[in-house]
């Protein structure tokens, strides 16, 4: 099907040409799989970045999290048997325990009244000192770090579980990890690159399977695990003057998941917005 609808050109590389289609198939199928589907993960970090995280990481509600953060950390103090991988201060635990069973899935506060909103604490008087900064910025350079302290961006908006894995991957901001949920729909983009002669058969299974996982006897963050990653959830990010530029442009490009690009688009618009002048290079 995506072979009649993106004809090779004569041009064109084939085996190209198969890894571009493989991959368009796979954006689009991605939606289909359970949360739970297993995948590779990598963490480069330091030692004491290391401890940090797994303090969290020890204490998630999620039993799969707890027993990895176990193992990473029983082989970290085999490693490093001077680095106190192996110590526990038990006040600290029942503290991270009870805000990490409270806290680490949180949805934004406004409900998401709109499909994208936007807030700002950016001081735009005092910023616009440096008004040539924005003005002579050349493509593909950062703002400089300094711009931070004048405030922050606030965007909240739906996006499906699968492309938001993709942006909280950005370690610049502040990212809520949302619960994964039903209640919110399955994002549209994905049925409609479907085949019109299948979209009613897989609105069906998912119609089905939302009525399975939502009778699930479990609680809310296991089913997460059956929940397909093709459902939308809420996200609240917040992110300083250079990150909200530096993301906007990089994921409003073309290579981008469609999904996530329309809103780094939104992202790009409302920086404009605000500052009318600034040079932007977002790919609309």
């Amino acid at each position: 099907y995506l072979k009649e609808k993106f004809p090779m050109r004569e041009d064109e590389n084939p085996k190209v040409y198969e890894r571009a289609i493989y991959a368009k198939a796979f954006d689009i199928a991605r939606s289909l799989l359970p949360a739970g589907a297993t995948t590779y993960v990598g963490w480069h970090t330091n030692l004491r970045q290391a401890a940090d995280h797994l303090q969290e990481l020890r204490n998630h509600p999620l039993d799969e999290v707890r027993e990895t953060a176990e193992e990473m950390a029983t082989e970290l103090n085999k490693k490093y048997p001077s680095s106190g991988f192996d110590k526990r201060y038990p006040d600290t635990e029942r503290y991270i325990k009870a805000y990490m069973d409270e806290y680490v899935y949180l949805e934004p506060e406004s409900k998401l009244k709109k499909s994208f909103s936007v807030t700002n604490t950016i001081n735009a008087k005092a910023i616009n000192k440096y008004k040539d900064l924005f003005n002579g910025r050349p493509a593909k350079t950062e703002l400089p770090s300094f711009l931070k302290k004048f405030g922050t961006f606030t965007f909240e908006f739906l996006l499906d579980f699968g492309s938001f894995r993709d942006l909280q991957r950005h370690r610049s901001g502040i990212i809520l990890m949302p619960p994964l949920t039903t209640k919110y729909g399955f994002q549209k983009w994905y049925i409609e690159q479907i085949p019109k002669k299948y979209r009613a058969e897989v609105q069906s299974g998912i119609k089905k399977q939302t009525k399975k996982i939502n009778s699930l006897k479990c609680d809310e963050k296991t089913r997460q695990y059956y929940t397909a990653m093709g459902f939308n959830v809420a996200c609240s990010c917040t992110f300083d003057l250079p990150a909200a530029t530096y993301i906007a442009e990089l994921r409003s490009g073309q290579t981008v998941h469609p999904t996530l690009r329309v809103i780094a688009q939104e992202m790009g618009k409302s920086i404009q917005k605000l500052f009318p002048k600034m040079k932007m290079y977002c790919d609309y």
